[in-house]
């Protein structure tokens, strides 16, 4: 059930609606047929994160979720509820929710041990809040957090969490009017999102080329299948023409000897005549002879007699 859910949010994460709104439709049938709780929290997790943020829908599912986690799953499970609520709810401008789930995301992850990576996020939706509530001794106390993460963690300094805390910190001294201040942190915030844009710039260049270079190699590999094609159908009509000579051949030679076996025959037969004639020429002859030699005898005779 969860490989489902799974599968929908990576369909959704590709931006394939069709295939995930399959795979969300399949993990609902199996969700009717089963009473694991907390896999079925897991999944209405992944809905909330599928259906478009700050939608009904999304929080309904992710209220869902937190209700199941917080009744049948561990400490753990709340941070990343909890955290996608802070970010519906920032997208409401639900200012107290996102206090509210800021603060329950936080202690589970105090609690919990893990994911400390999510706090300097939350603290910045949390100083948004306050700023925008106007309170501001939270607000001061939320930014004196942040300053300890930033000196503890030694984040880099063109980073979406520096541009996160340069941006709430700035509007939270523009809230209480301390415009010099505020102008000196949305000045390097600028300067953040114009090196974050240049790095994209340069990942799209870079990108570009590798696709270049991929549609090279491409082109060339089909080139190099096409000449195969080709070579292939070279030696395919080479075989045939070849099996065509030798079929051409072997006919030709069996002609051959039929027609030697008939000129054999006919040869015997002209010798077996050639023979006859012989014997009746001899025969001829000698009846020949014979009879020049009666006469001659005869003759003989006449003139001896008187």
């Amino acid at each position: 059930m969860r490989l489902y859910s799974k599968k929908a949010f990576l369909f959704h994460y590709i931006k394939d609606t069709a295939a995930s709104r399959r795979y969300v439709q399949k993990t609902k049938e199996l969700i009717k047929q089963t009473n694991n709780s907390l896999e079925i929290a897991f999944c209405y997790e992944i809905f909330g994160i599928i259906e478009p943020k700050g939608s009904k829908e999304a929080e309904k599912y992710y209220l869902k979720a937190y209700q199941l986690f917080s009744k049948f799953g561990e400490t753990e499970n709340l941070i990343d509820v909890c955290f996608n609520l802070v970010d519906h709810y920032n997208k409401l401008k639900n200012w107290s929710n996102v206090i509210k789930y800021a603060q329950l995301s936080m202690d589970a992850i105090k609690e919990s041990g893990i994911k400390y990576g999510r706090a300097k996020y939350l603290y910045s939706y949390t100083l948004q809040a306050y700023t925008e509530l106007g309170n501001i001794e939270k607000g001061k106390e939320t930014i004196a957090h942040l300053d300890s993460i930033r000196k503890s963690s030694g984040y880099f300094k063109y980073s979406l969490f520096e541009y996160m805390y340069l941006k709430s910190v700035g509007n939270f001294y523009s809230s209480i009017n301390q415009y010099e201040k505020a102008t000196q942190l949305y000045i390097e915030a600028f300067k953040i999102v114009d090196s974050l844009r240049k790095q994209k710039e340069i990942q799209l260049s870079n990108n570009m080329l590798t696709q270049n270079k991929l549609n090279i190699q491409s082109e060339k590999l089909k080139r190099f299948e096409v000449e195969n094609k080709l070579k292939k159908m070279q030696i395919k009509v080479g075989l045939i023409v070849i099996a065509g000579v030798l079929v051409f051949l072997i006919f030709f030679s069996i002609y051959q000897r039929k027609v030697s076996k008939k000129t054999g025959a006919l040869n015997l037969v002209l010798e077996n005549k050639n023979k006859e004639l012989e014997t009746l020429a001899t025969e001829l002859k000698n009846a020949l002879n014979a009879k020049t030699e009666f006469l001659n005898v005869m003759t003989h005779e006449l003139y001896i007699r008187p």
